[in-house]
């Protein structure tokens, strides 16, 4: 009878809480592509998030104001600090996974590539070795009368293995972009992992600010609850931004993600 309640229980708590994220996991959103990751950055104005996660002007608004008005604009600040540091954690997982399928996609198309690539080189080898041969012939003393048409031969077939290796030797090319890829990938993981910690402290202290509603908390610690790593938070994502604009400058979308991120 026991053995019959807890299972009941467990499945009871796999319905209530694994059913709802599975569904939520599977019914999210395609990856973005890079042609199309404007449409899916939430915009941010960076002149109104220093202004925000402004230490001296928060101590102002604390200090100088009336304990009502001062706990008032104080959640207005941790509200705000929230609202730009969710976007900021929106955007970077955005540019994780669009740089993530990027990746996927380029490493589904390299085996392609490389046979192409293969075959190629192996024609550019045999031109060269043809044209080799040419200009060795042209320097037989039984090709004297032949030898400026065996030259032609050989400036023909050097110039045209010429022109399809610098077609092919896209390899350098390949690894920069594969490489601002990864970067982009790294700096916007490395910002939403430290990122969700300083959320979740803005929601406790949410949380502290509504339910103090005589102003009794001392003021000092609020503030350094409130600014504890912002500006090492935004650093991280001036370099995830600069990071993505560089990965992005591939498909022309540098300036746009800029102006938005």
């Amino acid at each position: 009878m026991n053995g019959l309640i807890w299972f009941w229980v467990l499945l009871g708590c796999v319905i209530t809480f694994v059913i709802p994220r599975l569904f939520t996991y599977l019914a999210r959103s395609a990856e973005p592509l890079p042609e199309a990751i404007l449409f899916f950055v939430r915009p941010l104005d960076w002149e109104n998030v220093k202004a925000v996660f402004d230490l001296n002007a928060a101590k102002d608004e604390l200090f100088r104001s009336p304990r009502e008005v001062s706990r008032r604009l104080m959640q207005s600040r941790v509200g705000a600090s929230l609202e730009f540091l969710q976007r900021m954690a929106h955007n970077a997982g955005m540019i994780e996974r669009c740089g993530t399928s990027d990746q996927r996609d380029a490493k589904r198309a390299r085996v392609h590539i490389d046979q192409e690539s293969e075959a190629e080189f192996s024609e550019i080898r045999m031109m060269l070795e043809g044209a080799a041969l040419f200009e060795s012939d042209a320097l037989l003393p039984e090709n004297e009368t032949d030898a400026n048409e065996l030259r032609s031969h050989a400036s023909t077939l050097r110039s045209t293995a010429e022109e399809q290796l610098a077609l092919a030797d896209t390899s350098q090319e390949v690894r920069t972009r594969e490489l601002r890829v990864l970067e982009a990938i790294q700096a916007a993981r490395q910002f939403r992992r430290a990122v969700w910690p300083k959320i979740a402290r803005l929601n406790l202290l949410s949380f502290l600010l509504r339910l103090d509603q005589f102003g009794l908390l001392p003021v000092d610690p609020l503030i350094a609850l409130w600014h504890r790593d912002s500006d090492d938070l935004l650093a991280l994502y001036q370099r995830a931004r600069s990071k993505a604009a560089s990965y992005l400058s591939i498909y022309h979308e540098d300036e746009q993600i800029l102006a938005l991120m």
